[in-house]
């Protein structure tokens, strides 16, 4: 698969009068052509600072990148585009969805005008082109008479269709990369799953790769390709769905999956949490980031950084167990679940 995006080492700091925030440190990953990949994690691990990074949303300052960071797309870094390179990348090349769509609407103008700035700003189209454009994107997105609807304002819609009117703008000028932050927060379950085949199918018919920010590992199950697993600015662990899932290494990996809420537990049974909370990125913890809240946790954790291991193509993680004089631990198994996570 040819590579769309490489993230090399990327390291994002904010200076703030309490001390320096390292939002994120040596953060490195991939997306291919048509593929989707999807960032996981509790909230402030970084994801969201990752996309800005991506998408060259970040304000500098009071952000700061690491000059050693490189953020390619194709084989240019993106910080060294000029003016005409960014209005090019940004809406046409690479879109956002944003995970607020009523805080991302702008509430004084209508959805029509709003769907249509980007086909004004990255095409050629003419005046009537747009506006029947306009119509069928919202019409692709599931908005119900979009002739009439495209002329309300953002407050006149539920909060699934603002979503879904978000979609629209994002895929006015068939991106490569479309970037989708935690795009069904606050959605109910059904409108949920709508969301998802929507992104699913756009991808799959004008091939635009995908990279989805979410902290819910349930929603990325059945539409992410791969999965980087972040914890404390960090990447822990990367594979592919059916190695997070069925073959996962490192503790925090196993935590996120035990935490996921499971339909075929009792009623009365409590849901699994993990101790603690997560870094001060203030002052992060030495080590191993996750080493505070670790069961498995061992002296060498507080105090070296571990290297990321292969286990095999694709799939590797960070981790002190990986040490063949580490102890041998078996990845604990859900209760009455019918496979284990181990090899």
């Amino acid at each position: 698969m040819d590579t769309l995006l490489r993230v090399n080492n990327l390291s994002v700091f904010y200076d703030t009068y309490a001390g320096t925030v390292q939002a994120v440190r040596g953060v490195s990953f991939s997306v291919g052509k048509g593929e989707v990949v999807a960032i996981v994690g509790e909230s402030g691990c970084g994801k969201t600072v990752t996309a800005k990074t991506v998408m060259g949303l970040l304000r500098c300052p009071p952000a700061r990148i690491a000059p050693e960071s490189q953020v390619l797309f194709g084989e240019k870094n993106i910080y060294q585009f000029t003016q005409e390179e960014w209005q090019r990348y940004r809406g046409g090349d690479c879109a956002m969805i944003f995970q607020d769509a009523l805080a991302a609407l702008n509430p004084t103008l209508t959805v029509g005008r709003q769907v249509e700035e980007a086909l004004l700003l990255h095409t050629s189209l003419s005046d009537e082109e747009r506006k029947r454009e306009v119509v069928r994107l919202l019409e692709s997105v599931g908005i119900p008479q979009p002739q009439a609807r495209m002329k309300q304002y953002p407050h006149e819609f539920s909060g699934g269709q603002r979503q879904r009117i978000m979609i629209a703008m994002a895929l006015a000028c068939r991106p490569k990369l479309l970037i989708a932050d935690e795009p069904t927060t606050s959605l109910d379950v059904t409108v949920q799953a709508q969301i998802l085949d929507l992104i699913q199918r756009r991808r799959q018919e004008g091939e635009t790769a995908v990279l989805l920010i979410t902290h819910d590992l349930g929603i990325v199950a059945n539409i992410a390709d791969r999965l980087v697993v972040m914890y404390g600015g960090k990447v822990m662990e990367t594979g592919s769905c059916m190695d997070i899932f069925y073959r996962p290494k490192h503790p925090y990996t196993w935590a996120l999956l035990r935490a996921v809420p499971r339909i075929d537990r009792k009623s009365q049974e409590k849901l699994t949490s993990i101790p603690g909370a997560p870094p001060d990125l203030i002052h992060p913890p030495q080590g191993c980031a996750f080493h505070p809240r670790c069961p498995y946790c061992m002296e060498v954790c507080r105090h070296r950084q571990p290297d990321a291991v292969q286990v095999d193509e694709g799939h590797s993680y960070s981790c002190w167990l990986s040490h063949p004089l580490a102890p041998k631990i078996d990845p604990p198994v859900m209760e009455k679940e019918a496979v284990t996570y181990g090899d």
